[in-house]
């Protein structure tokens, strides 16, 4: 009896567990999906660098990733689909553009960065101990870096070009880094970089206003009974377009409806047998229509005109 409370106990935790999880994907498939676009760096030249944009954009990522609020595209997936289209917008973006490039990709949500400054400064002196050892004298420095950055965060809507949010936010960092000098040899107690965690600063209060805006937007739900239109070797054309919610990357099973079942005394019409063909990945997103490739054949049958396509989360 106590043997079958345990078994009871953990199967009622274990269908909370299900529960709680299952709730948890119907919230995630809710939520917008956003993509971060390179920064435009307006920065002094001596930041004119591209690893400076890209790290701060990667943070930028990070961040609304930490939020769980929004889908963010992972900026590998932003550069290849430029690649693909031989485009390069790398921040140079308005609301025009915003709405070609957010349906391309299928989001609802731009965010556009732009460094507006960078400023780093350096002080520090030492002294030299009244110590003397086998490798030399003793010498304490200390070397204080601070830095600030300006950032410029824009949160655009591809649907219709509207800027939702956009504002301009500073923040500092600063660290003393000190050192002792035996002789030749030397030992560094503190120190770090500061540039990032300054543009961290900046862009923490920021962030929170971009989620609140992004959570006003509304999210088209993915109609999952559409069809394949055209079969080209592995690559196929859909009928989901951009206001399905369709977007690139997303998971599809292509499939075949067969013979229908039909009850033997009432003849009602309970069902329809179907067969998955395929595993097929969206590659690019259009106003009507979708193109996916096939990369995993579930039965040697070839893809026709017809079939049918559903979206797997």
């Amino acid at each position: 009896m106590k043997y079958q409370r345990v078994v009871v106990g953990f199967g009622i935790i274990f269908f909370i567990l299900m529960t709680v999880i299952t709730t948890t994907w119907a919230i995630d498939d809710l939520r917008p999906r956003l993509a971060v676009v390179r920064f435009e760096n307006r920065a002094q030249s001596m930041w004119q660098l591209p690893e400076v944009a890209l790290a701060i954009q990667d943070l930028a990522i990070e961040e609304l990733l930490a939020t769980g609020a929004v889908r963010v595209f992972e900026r590998e997936e932003i550069d290849a689909i430029l690649a693909e289209h031989d485009l390069a917008f790398q921040g140079l973006i308005d609301p025009q553009t915003a709405v070609e490039f957010g349906k391309m990709i299928g989001v609802e949500l731009l965010l556009v960065g732009r460094i507006e400054s960078i400023d780093l400064r350096e002080a520090g002196g030492g002294v030299s101990l009244p110590i003397r050892t086998p490798l030399g004298g003793v010498r304490v420095s200390q070397r204080t870096r601070q830095a600030s950055v300006n950032l410029n965060l824009r949160l655009i809507d591809v649907t219709s070009g509207e800027i939702l949010f956009s504002r301009t936010s500073g923040g500092d960092s600063g660290k003393t880094t000190t050192r002792i000098t035996v002789g030749w040899f030397t030992e560094r107690i503190q120190g770090g970089e500061h540039i990032l965690e300054a543009a961290q600063n900046a862009m923490e209060p920021m962030i929170s206003e971009v989620v609140m805006a992004a959570s006003a937007v509304p999210v088209a739900r993915v109609d999952t009974t559409r069809y394949i239109v055209r079969v080209d070797g592995r690559e196929v054309l859909t009928d989901l377009g951009v206001q399905s919610g369709i977007r690139v990357g997303d998971r599809i099973v292509i499939y075949r409806e067969d013979e229908e079942i039909v009850h033997p005394v009432s003849g009602e019409v309970l069902g329809v047998e179907t067969r998955d063909l395929a595993v097929a990945y969206i590659s690019e997103v259009q106003e009507k229509m979708s193109r996916a490739v096939v990369m995993e054949w579930f039965e040697d049958t070839s893809i026709l005109v017809g079939d049918r396509v559903r979206l797997e989360h």
